[in-house]
């Protein structure tokens, strides 16, 4: 028997064994969602490299580093540390060194502990990052690890002497003239100045003793056994402590000396009050 069906103003027959015979009249019927056991996958867009383009090369090297995981391949698990655990390590320190390389003393080991305690911290988080990613536990043994070298670091700046960069090595004729001064020398007094020359045999000597006497040096020649050039040579004269005339004795001598195959040795003098 065909049921009816009244939606509004409007009545619909349905024939019977029908799925909409069995509603009551005015009823509509129930509306049914199924739903999957499992979601359907999403699916990503084809990742494009564009190794010309500045920023993207960025973005790139970005994903590389947040993409590993335990999952990977071991050698990739092993390229990623080198390049960006160990490589990082490795060119800091290197950096550190070059930049402290004529440092001197405690001041040379404060510059590299300076530059340290600002790089070990932000290698430590990294370097946490990277066993985080690994599902690798942070053992004891490496806290100790991470933390010993910038406890270190703080150590040498908290108590190794605050000293400056050695001051530069004076020319010889100066540092006699400062060394003199410091003795409380009066440096507007006539100085008797010894210089020394060493030669090597007694008739080089006794040659170049002839022309310093007649250049107004006081000469004295005596055998040197402690030398190999065995022959001594002091040329005495009065004179300022000036250290443009010190210089241009030093270029004198070197010159006289270096003509007989000898060697000149520099001056001293006793300081004058």
């Amino acid at each position: 028997m065909n049921s009816k069906i009244k939606i509004g103003d409007v009545i619909f027959e349905v024939p019977a064994g029908s799925s909409a015979a069995g509603q009551s009249e005015g009823v509509p019927p129930p509306i049914q969602a199924s739903k999957p056991e499992t979601p359907e996958p999403l699916e990503e867009s084809p990742y494009v490299y564009r190794p010309n383009d500045a920023f993207q090369s960025v973005v790139d090297e970005a994903r590389a580093i947040a993409s590993i995981n335990s999952g990977q391949k071991s050698w990739v698990i092993k390229t990623w540390f080198v390049l960006f655990v160990l490589g990082p390590l490795f060119y800091a320190q290197c950096f550190v060194l070059a930049y402290a390389q004529y440092r001197q003393g405690w001041y040379w080991i404060r510059t590299i502990a300076t530059l340290n305690l600002l790089i070990l911290p932000l290698w430590s988080l990294y370097y946490g990052i990277w066993l985080r990613r690994m599902k690798k536990e942070i053992g004891p043994i490496k806290m100790i690890g991470m933390i010993a070298p910038i406890i270190a670091c703080g150590a040498i700046l908290a108590f190794a002497p605050n000293g400056g960069p050695p001051a530069p090595e004076l020319p010889p004729d100066s540092a006699g003239i400062a060394q003199v001064r410091a003795e409380g020398a009066d440096l507007n007094k006539l100085h008797r100045v010894e210089f020394f020359l060493f030669l090597q045999t007694e008739a080089d000597a006794q040659g170049v003793a002839q022309r310093l006497e007649s250049r107004g040096f006081q000469v004295a020649v005596s055998f040197s056994a402690n030398s190999s050039l065995q022959w001594q040579l002091v040329a005495a004269r009065s004179m300022l402590l000036d250290e443009k005339e010190l210089k241009r004795i030093r270029r004198e001598l070197t010159d006289l000396a270096d003509s007989a195959s000898g060697l000149y040795d520099g001056w001293e003098t006793q300081a004058v009050h």
